[in-house]
């Protein structure tokens, strides 16, 4: 198992860890950390990029991946592994994780906004990646306006609300504002001021499901 440092401060984006074991994977290796910085791809989230350093050596990760409760750290067939026990540096690509963290966190506030505008609809999937996020709802939408919900969500986020992250029976929620807390692996800015400007760029309807198409700038 991996202990998952990233939960505790989306801005921390340099950690020290061990290599605790090897996996093959494919012509490459990753590397298992007994603590990482890195959030692996899950949940609708793209995983942190950047790369290790150890002893005067250093490698880029390829992708991480969770498997199980454990995460890899994958990295290139020609780059050099730290052996197990090895003492090696996390470093986390900072405008990276701030474009995800954003994205996921307006993710979680697009939902809530519709919740409120109509009461019917359940986000049913989201994907937050930085391009091409969106997130898709099912039920009776006929009550949906897109000036409303313009509206509603640029008010959200320009009232600066404080986002906090707590574990509840061993799960971790993400709370923002007064909005019910949701429960997410994901990392998230602080405020919902830190999330910058929310942009539809497409409402996709297919059959009983309507799908928001958006962008943080």
């Amino acid at each position: 198992m991996t202990l998952c440092l990233y939960f505790d401060d989306t801005s921390w984006l340099t950690c020290d860890a061990t290599v605790v074991g090897h996996m093959p994977l494919g012509a490459g290796t990753a590397i298992i950390l007994d603590q990482t910085l890195f959030h692996p791809q899950g949940g609708g989230q793209p995983a942190d990029k950047g790369f290790v350093s150890w002893d005067g050596e250093q490698a880029d990760l390829t992708h991480v991946r969770l498997d199980g409760e454990t995460i890899l750290h994958e990295m290139g067939a020609s780059d050099p592994v730290p052996p197990i026990g090895t003492r090696i540096t996390c470093h986390v690509d900072g405008p990276w994780r701030e474009i995800c963290a954003r994205t996921h966190t307006a993710a979680h506030l697009i939902a809530h906004v519709v919740a409120g505008l109509v009461p019917n609809a359940r986000p049913v999937r989201a994907h937050a990646f930085p391009h091409g996020a969106y997130v898709t709802f099912e039920g009776d939408m006929s009550a949906f306006d897109q000036t409303r919900f313009e509206a509603a969500l640029q008010g959200a986020t320009s009232h600066n609300l404080s986002i906090e992250a707590f574990t509840d029976g061993g799960i971790r929620h993400v709370k923002i504002g007064d909005f019910p807390p949701t429960p997410c692996g994901g990392t998230h800015v602080t405020r919902t001021g830190d999330i910058g400007k929310v942009r539809l760029t497409r409402v996709k309807l297919k059959q009983d499901r309507i799908s928001l198409f958006f962008e943080v700038t």
